[in-house]
């Protein structure tokens, strides 16, 4: 059984309008907080790369990176394969991935499978070279944690740290 009380009825339009405001609404806090997250994510990538002696160079996106070791051969563009290693860490440098023990990772640029941290810092190292890659949340994972076997091991807005190892770029 229900109790329920009439406050006000809307004709089409008038439901229609107050949707669209509460979806203008809603999509500017979340622009808001987006905006706070980056600037923190920033901030930690910053405090990071200070800590580990890192002189990293941060591009328009907000994605970090340095190459500590200088490769041979042309720089990867869409439709390159590139090969490599890479362990992936957390801001308190635990390792939450790795190739070590494993196969390379082979992945295609502009294929649309990587993450965007990924995709657009992978084009500033060639074969043979080796380096960082300092990821803010949103060109990671984002707001999705990553799980295995039921337990969270990449937190949800968590800046993704990856040390890598080019082994080739066709």
């Amino acid at each position: 059984m229900y109790d329920i009380e009439v406050v006000e009825v809307l004709t089409k339009a008038q439901y229609e309008a107050l949707m669209h405001k509460l979806e203008d609404k809603q999509r500017k806090m979340f622009d808001v907080r987006s905006a706070q997250q980056f600037d923190t994510d920033k901030k930690h990538i910053n405090d990071y790369a200070l800590l580990h002696r890192l002189k990293v160079k941060r591009t328009e996106s907000g994605l970090s990176y340095i190459v500590t070791k200088e490769g041979k051969g042309d720089m990867p563009k869409k439709g390159s394969k590139m090969t490599f290693h890479y362990d992936g860490m957390l801001l308190s440098d635990r390792v939450f991935d790795a190739t070590k023990d494993k196969l390379p990772k082979t992945v295609t640029l502009g294929d649309e499978k990587l993450m965007s941290g990924w995709e657009e810092g992978l084009k500033y190292f060639n074969a043979g070279s080796e380096g960082y890659l300092l990821i803010p949340s949103k060109l990671a994972l984002g707001s999705m944690p990553l799980e295995e076997n039921e337990k969270v091991i990449v937190p949800p807005h968590s800046v993704l740290i990856y040390h890598i190892q080019i082994v080739d770029v066709k």
